[in-house]
């Protein structure tokens, strides 16, 4: 595997989470830095089409076939 240049990397900040699931308080899913350094999180998968995102504390998953986040029995969100 090559070596990954870190300063290429494009920051994405936020969620791409729909409403309500994208307000950043309330689960687990966020990282707080309380040092005075700047933090570098890097998330690395392989977005393989047959993974399957799925949140135990919510009503929400993604297929990575296609990105979108639909509840839990496939309705869409609106």
């Amino acid at each position: 595997m090559p070596k990954i240049d870190i300063a290429s990397v494009p920051a994405r900040p936020g969620s791409g989470y729909p409403s309500p699931f994208d307000d950043p308080c309330g689960n687990g899913h966020h990282l707080v830095n309380e040092s005075s350094s700047m933090a570098v999180y890097l998330e690395v998968g392989s977005r393989h089409p047959d993974d399957l995102t799925t949140c135990s504390d919510i009503d929400l998953k993604s297929a990575s076939a296609d990105g979108r986040f639909v509840h839990k029995d496939g309705t869409p969100y609106k």
